[in-house]
């Protein structure tokens, strides 16, 4: 009987073992294809560098009309969103497509079944709406820190993010609200606006940094979230900037 019943003990024991270490392996398969999924550091540093000539667009806006701007980001945003639609159905731009950018892509804007823009299409489409809606000088800030938030913000949660916040890190987000403070800063400095553009500017980088981490999860392109939510606060700043006589909104004309 203690036999029988030792025997019974133990195969149970090598059950529980055998469970166990199946499951470690397939979390270890899990966090492979998670890996392979991801683009490398090289490869996000190479997006990144690419993704910082959409600088051009804040910084050559300051000094050309509203009709200009809108003309050439229009002619931009058709020419960018036309390509990466033909991309997901053409083989002959699916192909230019992989070729030249393929390694920095991301895998939903790779998908063919499903429509998925890439980063460069809702960059354009954020850039030409902002400047349709909203005044020069919100347009400016807004787009200037979609571009440095994000880069600071990719580089240093792909290479340092450790912790958690929604899909992406805590690392990545303080990141992005540090540099997202300098380029408020930095306008400051330039064009000497009243405080209610700072305090509103630092609010509105708060919201975008958290906006920008939960991005994944409510399905919005940062780069469209992002300078929505800092022009709108910048925006709603100017209205109460205006009880007070401060406006700051129509520096740039």
């Amino acid at each position: 009987m203690n036999a029988s019943k030792n025997k019974i003990e133990q195969s149970d024991d090598t059950d529980f073992l055998t469970s166990d270490l199946s499951e470690k392996e397939e979390n270890k398969k899990t966090k492979k294809k998670k890996k392979k999924k991801e683009i490398s550091f090289a490869a996000e540093i190479k997006r990144k560098a690419i993704h910082i000539n959409s600088l051009l667009i804040p910084l050559i806006y300051i000094f050309v009309t509203k009709h200009f701007a809108l003309t050439v980001l229009f002619i931009l945003m058709v020419g960018t969103v036309a390509f990466d639609l033909l991309s997901k159905k053409n083989a002959f731009f699916r192909n230019l497509l992989k070729k030249y950018l393929g390694d920095i892509l991301r895998k939903h804007e790779l998908k063919k079944k499903k429509i998925v823009l890439n980063g460069g299409s809702w960059m354009t489409i954020s850039a030409f709406f902002v400047v349709l809606i909203f005044p020069k000088f919100i347009a400016v800030v807004a787009m200037t820190i979609i571009v440095i938030c994000d880069i600071s913000s990719a580089l240093i949660g792909k290479r340092f993010g450790r912790n958690k916040l929604f899909k992406k890190s805590w690392e990545g987000s303080v990141s992005f609200f540090l540099a997202g403070v300098v380029v408020i800063w930095t306008y400051y400095f330039i064009f000497q606006p009243s405080l209610f553009y700072l305090l509103f500017g630092f609010i509105g980088v708060f919201i975008a940094a958290v906006g920008e981490a939960a991005s994944k999860n409510i399905k919005i392109d940062d780069n469209l979230l992002v300078p929505s939510v800092i022009s709108i606060v910048l925006y709603l700043g100017e209205l109460y900037a205006n009880i007070f006589n401060q406006s700051f909104i129509y520096i740039l004309k």
